[in-house]
């Protein structure tokens, strides 16, 4: 239920909890970056210009209670109340009431104000849909306004972009952006302080797009400005910065995300108390882009300044720790050292054990890493026992065909058929036949358990034509009989063994040119695509062929093409 919340708030469909608690986080920080805007805006209202239940949803507010004040701004009578003052507007400009018409454009701003008021407290609620809504139509009264609203009318086509973008509707979020820095490069001098805001919007809707050159210029307009306008060490430079890295993160420019993230860490440790939840994060930012630079001891080492921090920021079992563990485990798994990884894991299910209700799904998610972590250290079959424990608890929660349970169920079927493959070079036919079996039970299309099956169902069977009695009569039967030739076509298609099948994506993923996700992208799948699978080479990354070039491509989003 709270999956299906989400993916309604967020336009958009999850493969997991896990995804969906990623999303919300990634989210929480957009905000975060924005909150000092919004509460800018809210310092500039002017209430007695403001309408009477505007007034009483600020006070609201200003105690922080969001549910009253949305619910004081809401209601039929605002939507009524909105249509009646712009149509009152429209009438008497047609007649050309010039003193008349000011009041009623007065009238229609304190309506859009009611809605960007609402729009904010839906938005510090985590209502993304809602607060579009109400911003939207905000911004459709104050185009209503006229000329002298132009400014007004920017700032709520930045608020509409932002409800966009929080909504995952990237085209539409630059779409309003680009309205509202245009405008304001009309109204306002170069350089204005309030074109900083307005850009580094911009350049986070480009980089959604993936147009990064175009986000880092905008990011770096915006950079230059603050430089001119703000004291140093501003909180606002923070935002720039860790704006900075994302793009150069997405670019591949790991050594410059690193000088931008480097930097946002300096801002915050001095401008933040000691221990702050956020200078934690920047520092799992860090971690984060050592990994993708395969400096992994470094990246170890971030991340456990993170945790330093949060366990003494945060209250035993908080989600951020748990997250921040997995980080941990995950540096110690780049740095090949399982056993310590497998140590972090168990910490990470103790933590939640006490703390989440049996059979939350982040337990589950964390079985799932479990499992992984097993398979890195070749015990397969405690990797299998605690990917059933994670099953067990989604496949009581989610429908059946539900994407997480398909990847849990792709993921079985690798576990099983690795351990039928082994099984079966260790010449243990009869159980590797097993494994194999239990491999087409979750993926009854797998070509290659079913090869590898009859593969070795022929040689048990001729095996027992090789018995000595199967061999004498052999000879008095078929003295002339042929040998098979070993040149045959039949031979060296079974010889060659190069291609594991034709595989289909079930999402959208990269096709990388190595094995892990700070590999070079080398052109993006889409759902339904098939590539051929030439080696598995990992739990989580399979080498295949897409139109004649070789890349890599996670293992757990293909599922056997007919």
């Amino acid at each position: 239920a709270a999956r299906a919340g989400l993916e309604k708030q967020f336009n958009r469909e999850f493969a997991g909890y896990a995804e969906a608690e990623q999303a919300l986080r990634q989210q929480r920080e957009e905000l975060k970056w924005r909150l000092p805007e919004m509460a800018e805006k809210l310092a500039r209202v002017n209430l007695d210009f403001a309408s009477a239940p505007f007034q009483r949803a600020y006070e609201h507010f200003l105690r922080g209670e969001m549910e009253e004040a949305a619910a004081a701004l809401g209601g039929p009578g605002l939507e009524k109340g909105a249509e009646m003052a712009r149509l009152a507007l429209q009438e008497l400009d047609s007649r050309g009431k010039t003193k008349q018409a000011f009041e009623a454009r007065e009238s229609v701003q304190q309506f859009a104000g009611n809605y960007w008021l609402q729009g904010l407290a839906r938005l510090l609620l985590f209502e993304y849909q809602e607060a579009l809504e109400a911003h939207r139509k905000a911004a459709f009264l104050l185009e209503k306004a006229g000329e002298e609203k132009q400014l007004a009318l920017s700032e709520a086509y930045s608020d509409v972009a932002l409800g966009y973008l929080l909504t995952g509707e990237y085209n539409n979020a630059l779409y309003y952006q680009q309205m509202n820095v245009k405008i304001k490069e009309r109204l306002l001098e170069s350089g204005s302080a309030a074109m900083a805001p307005a850009l580094s919007l911009l350049a986070e809707a480009y980089r959604n797009l993936e147009e990064y050159q175009l986000a880092l210029e905008a990011q770096q307009k915006a950079l230059a400005i603050q430089r001119q306008s703000l004291a140093p060490g501003h909180p606002a430079f923070a935002a720039s910065h860790a704006g900075l890295a994302a793009i150069y993160r997405g670019m591949g420019e790991y050594g410059m995300a690193l000088e931008a993230q480097q930097e946002l860490v300096s801002i915050q440790e001095q401008a933040l108390p000691p221990n702050h939840p956020d200078i934690a994060r920047s520092y799992e930012g860090l971690a984060a882009i050592f990994l993708e630079e395969g400096a992994y001891l470094k990246a170890l080492e971030a991340q456990l300044q993170a945790i330093f921090i949060l366990e003494r920021a945060l209250a035993p079992g908080h989600p951020d720790i748990v997250r921040s563990y997995d980080g941990l485990a995950l540096a110690y798994l780049k740095l090949g050292d399982y056993q310590e990884a497998l140590q972090i894991r168990r910490k990470t299910i103790s933590i939640q054990e006490r703390a989440l209700p049996a059979g939350h799904p982040g337990i589950a998610a964390s079985y799932h890493e479990m499992a992984s972590t097993f398979y890195f250290l070749s015990r397969l079959d405690s990797a299998l026992a605690y990917e059933h424990k994670a099953y067990d608890i989604l496949k009581a929660q989610l429908p059946a065909g539900d994407a997480q349970l398909q990847a849990l169920e792709s993921s079985f079927a690798f576990l099983y058929a690795t351990r039928g493959e082994r099984r079966q070079a260790a010449g243990l036919h009869e159980a590797a036949v097993e494994d194999l079996r239990k491999a087409l039970e979750f993926r009854p299309d797998s070509e290659e358990a079913k090869r590898r099956i009859r593969q070795m169902e022929t040689e048990q069977g001729s095996r027992k034509k090789n018995t000595p009695e199967a061999v004498a009569v052999n000879r008095k039967g078929t003295a002339g009989g042929r040998a098979s030739n070993p040149g045959s076509p039949e031979s060296k298609t079974a010889a060659a063994g190069t291609s594991l099948g034709f595989f289909r994506l079930t999402q959208a993923t990269s096709f990388r040119e190595g094995p892990g996700s700070s590999a070079k992208v080398l052109k993006r799948l889409a759902a339904g695509d098939q590539v051929e699978v030439i080696e598995k080479t990992s739990y989580y990354w399979w080498k295949a062929v897409d139109n004649g070039r070789v890349g890599y491509v996670k293992a757990l989003l293909l599922e056997g093409a007919r």
